[in-house]
């Protein structure tokens, strides 16, 4: 068991928490996170998925709303944790879809939409 969450950790995890934590602006962070993600779906080790890992991946992708918003760039007056909620949702929805459907081309679209989502969160300076 330990040895699939180091494999998992190795694999996946880290890689999208390094790209979450980086010291860029959050916006890009997360859009990054999502392109990082839908490659792996679509490669031979597509199996997204430790609890873990997962609830990590929930806390770093506040960290970069966060960033966002202190860097100014952040254009949602909510909750922030509400928001992150809300990525990982949708970050879980492609697992589950990829899986299913055995289509790297439904993740692809649905990152696209992602990415152009995130995107209209941006305040772009006068």
């Amino acid at each position: 068991m330990l040895a699939a969450l180091d494999r998992y950790a190795a694999l996946h995890a880290s890689r999208l928490l390094a790209i979450l934590e980086d010291v860029g602006d959050g916006l890009t962070a997360i859009q990054d996170f999502f392109r990082t993600m839908t490659q792996a779906l679509g490669g031979p080790d597509g199996k997204l998925g430790c609890p873990v890992q997962n609830a990590t991946l929930e806390l770093a992708l506040l960290g970069a709303l966060k960033r966002a918003k202190a860097a100014g760039i952040l254009g949602l007056s909510g909750d922030l944790e509400a928001a992150a909620n809300y990525l990982f949702t949708i970050g879980q929805g492609m697992v589950v879809t990829t899986k299913w459907a055995q289509d790297a081309g439904a993740a692809e679209a649905t990152q696209r939409f992602i990415l152009e989502q995130v995107e209209s969160w941006r305040i772009v300076p006068d």
